[in-house]
């Protein structure tokens, strides 16, 4: 068998039984039937995208899947928290030949922010525009906080440093890229998660995704060979996925793309369950989520 598929045989089983251990625990934080339907769809996107021949056609079998989940999932940005990494961002790039070399890159990432968030945007964005209208008797209003302020003036300024170095066409690809895929999933969650329980949850989806990929991050360690490497050369070299070392030993990166981006996404995760642990009753909980994590 091509190390392809035991690396999928390996990472849904090791998947399998850590979501199975992290069920009870997690479902102190959302329902049985919304952790079952987060817990499938991860199945479902990893095995498209080891069994699929194509990345096009991994994207075509996931667009529906993905809307599906989002149309029933009470808290889609839990569903995207979740997902963020499923699978590794292997971008491909969509162009038109012999008029457009470039249009946009597609990668996981940029997937789900298109098919669970941006449809919530433009939600919140009719919401928001009828209740500003409904204000305008009483005065207008600034919907405008600081952190809305210092996200638009940094991406703005990235669009100014970079425009005197490339073609107006790859400006406005810049500009569109920065919107759509940093500040309109900041956009969704700021405003999408307004209750307590909301962030809660969210914050327990992110936690979840990332407890469930540490044991597959150990078996990386004591194996050496990068689980998800496989996806990168069965739909093209795109020199992503990289074997970093520390002496003789393997730095774990599963689907994170680099152990860095791993290692950032387990901190904040940590941080968040330091956070979740205090709404656990069971201390063995609490502390077992902490050294996993860690």
């Amino acid at each position: 068998m091509p190390f392809h598929y035991k690396a999928f045989v390996i990472i849904m089983l090791v998947t399998w039984m850590s979501f199975l251990v992290a069920r009870p625990v997690f479902l102190s934080f959302m329902s049985a039937n919304d952790f079952a339907r987060r817990r499938n769809v991860w199945f479902a996107l990893t095995a498209v995208a080891f069994l699929m021949p194509n990345f096009w056609l991994v994207v075509i079998v996931s667009v529906p899947l993905l809307a599906y989940a989002t149309a029933k999932d009470p808290n889609p940005p839990a569903l995207y928290l979740i997902l963020l990494l499923a699978l590794p961002p292997l971008t491909r790039t969509v162009s038109i030949p012999g008029v457009i070399n470039e249009i946009l890159g597609i990668d996981h990432l940029r997937l789900l922010a298109l098919v669970i968030l941006a449809p919530e945007a433009i939600r919140l964005f009719k919401t928001r525009r009828l209740i500003s209208e409904a204000d305008l008797a009483v005065g207008p209003r600034s919907n405008w906080t600081i952190p809305d302020a210092l996200l638009v003036s940094y991406v703005t300024l990235q669009c100014i440093l970079t425009f005197p170095f490339q073609s107006i066409t790859a400006s406005l690809r810049l500009a569109f890229e920065l919107a759509a895929f940093s500040v309109m999933p900041y956009f969704v969650l700021s405003r999408f998660l307004n209750t307590r329980d909301r962030i809660i949850e969210a914050m327990a989806s992110f936690a979840l995704g990332m407890a469930v990929l540490v044991p597959l991050g150990v078996v990386e360690f004591l194996v050496g060979t990068v689980l998800y490497q496989g996806l990168e050369s069965r739909w093209g070299d795109t020199h992503i996925i990289g074997y970093l070392m520390r002496g003789n030993f393997l730095r774990a990166q599963v689907s994170a793309g680099h152990s860095l981006v791993f290692g950032f996404a387990l901190t904040l995760a940590l941080g968040m369950w330091l956070y979740l642990q205090n709404r656990l009753e069971t201390r063995v909980w609490r502390w077992l989520g902490i050294v996993v994590l860690i």
